[in-house]
């Protein structure tokens, strides 16, 4: 929770301590570029502070894509001109916002901001597939896609700022939908159990009543046991197992999409593998619950 009000704090003093930098970079651009580019850093800033300030899992997928490019963009605009004390103070401060917005604590706080009732989610680690790459790929693209169209209008090229923003933004929607779809794969535990919730993986979330958990324990390296199903897709980090006392129907998703000749078949597993963004904490919470643990 502190964590969260210092990305808050940092992110509330970056006009004063980018600003300068941003404002040099400006300085030899057109009058309709200033007005265009000044409108819609203000827009993001005002946007994400929002953000920040009402915890949900749309938030952290907003702080997760903006706070790394207003780092980004607050170097291009320090290197622009002459670094002074103010320009290394506000490359700082932008930076700090991207790794405390991008850590797994502060991630604990948003998803749990839309939470309901008694309801504690923990969030998965993304697959390692997507961690050598794709991700930060994917990342480049939706921000270049963002801003070239804008831009480029700034700039009065009008034909091709306007197919830059006809071809961008609709790149932008598509990948920031996969982006949050990163912040919707959770451990969940409720009232009445726990759910895995991950549609990455699964065409129906796995839900397992307190009667129907044998134990929640951390996997051990290097072994898959006979009727576990890994769902953590290779994500680095500490793996934790959920056993059942009696065998769940599990429906994994396949390779490619129902609908496109892809058949969906549930599978009867013994348990569960996952990797928690927070292993550490999840099994403090499933021994406040008085869940079976070891």
């Amino acid at each position: 929770m502190v964590l969260r009000w210092i990305v808050v704090a940092l992110w509330m003093m970056l006009p004063l301590i980018a600003g300068p930098a941003f404002a040099d970079a400006l300085h030899d651009r057109g009058r309709l570029a200033q007005q265009i580019d000044s409108v819609g850093l203000w827009l993001v800033w005002v946007c994400t502070l929002v953000a920040l300030l009402v915890p949900s899992t749309v938030s952290l997928t907003l702080i997760r894509v903006v706070t790394p490019a207003a780092a980004a963009a607050t170097a291009v605009a320090a290197a622009s001109g002459q670094l002074d004390a103010i320009d290394l103070a506000g490359l700082a401060g932008a930076l700090a916002a991207a790794v405390l917005g991008l850590s797994s604590p502060v991630a604990h706080v948003f998803v749990n901001g839309s939470a309901y009732g008694d309801e504690r989610r923990f969030l998965l680690r993304p697959p390692g597939a997507l961690l050598l790459g794709p991700i930060q790929a994917a990342w480049c693209i939706l921000v270049t896609a963002a801003v070239s169209g804008p831009v480029l209008l700034g700039e009065r090229a009008w034909a091709l700022g306007a197919v830059a923003t006809g071809i961008g933004w609709p790149v932008t929607f598509i990948l920031t939908r996969a982006f949050h779809g990163l912040s919707r794969r959770w451990f969940v535990f409720v009232p009445a159990g726990v759910v895995v919730h991950d549609y990455s993986s699964l065409t129906e979330s796995v839900m397992a009543q307190r009667r129907q958990i044998d134990r929640i324990a951390p996997a051990a390296p290097g072994t898959t046991p006979d009727g576990l199903l890994d769902l953590s897709g290779g994500a680095p980090g500490i793996a934790i197992d959920l056993w059942f006392n009696e065998h769940l129907p599990v429906s994994r998703r396949p390779p490619r999409r129902p609908g496109t000749g892809a058949v969906v078949e549930s599978t009867s597993a013994a348990g569960v593998r996952i990797t928690p963004a927070l292993p550490g904490l999840l099994l403090d919470e499933a021994r406040r619950r008085r869940l079976p643990t070891g």
